[in-house]
């Protein structure tokens, strides 16, 4: 499942400039990853930083790129602006299952040099987080996207709504990509999702794999600076999507 969870997010990134992922049920293989401390505020500050609006600088300087960390069964990501805490029947994919989402080619990625993994390979997406549950039948997957010069200048053109329209307006090239993968799509449609606790549109699309339905819930957030962040959650057999977003909490970056 997770390889061609992979090729969807390959895919649908192309056809849609924006990330997407999907994919099929199938036994969890994935091992509880190993509990990684946050790095230290020192570790994390940048060279240079840009002035803020009070020294005569930018209103607000563009936020250095980092990875998510976990904590137990807590995974906080403060470049992504949020965390989640799964509960017992959830287990995380460690650093090499990641690995294998993003490109097995690109080879492992740390903190240290996370800018230095997308200017040095050719990948353009890295998977951040990836967790499954057996007893919900459901994944929930982070994932960054470099985003070029001309799509930031597209982007600031748009509001989240915006955004959603725009991953819309591809359905046809989705559907197309979806069925070469053997999945059908029953309905794709924008939608207003209890979020860290506000509402946000994410777009939610209705599959079916072989009679087996599947919910799949996105929201993505072009707004990043350099990177996008688009986080995805799919459930299987019955529609938990507000119960797995639930999951989730807001972390200033």
């Amino acid at each position: 499942m997770r390889k061609k969870l992979c090729l969807l997010l390959s895919l649908l990134l192309l056809a849609a400039m924006l990330g997407a992922c999907g994919g099929e049920p199938e036994e969890s293989t994935i091992a509880p990853v190993a509990t990684q401390a946050p790095e230290s505020p020192a570790a994390q500050e940048t060279a240079g930083e840009e002035p803020d609006a009070a020294d005569g600088g930018p209103a607000e300087a563009e936020r250095q790129l980092s990875l998510g960390y976990f904590s137990g069964s807590t995974y906080t990501n403060s470049y992504a602006g949020f965390g989640c805490t799964l509960d017992g029947s959830w287990t995380f994919a460690d650093a090499q299952q990641l690995q294998q989402l993003t490109e097995a080619s690109a080879g492992l990625v740390s903190e240290a040099d996370v800018e230095n993994y997308f200017s040095t390979t050719n990948t353009t997406s890295l998977t951040d987080m990836y967790a499954e549950s057996s007893e919900m039948m459901a994944t929930v997957n982070v994932l960054y996207s470099k985003v070029s010069v001309a799509e930031r200048l597209a982007y600031s053109t748009l509001d989240e709504e915006g955004v959603i329209d725009a991953t819309l307006a591809q359905s046809e090239q989705l559907k197309s990509i979806y069925e070469s993968m053997g999945v059908s799509i029953t309905s794709t449609e924008k939608v207003l999702v209890n979020f860290l606790g506000e509402e946000h549109y994410a777009m939610k699309t209705v599959t079916d794999t072989g009679g087996v339905a599947g919910y799949m819930l996105q929201f993505i957030d072009p707004f990043r600076g350099s990177y996008s962040i688009t986080t995805t959650i799919v459930c299987y057999g019955q529609d938990n999507t507000q119960a797995v977003a639930d999951m989730f909490f807001p972390v200033e970056g």
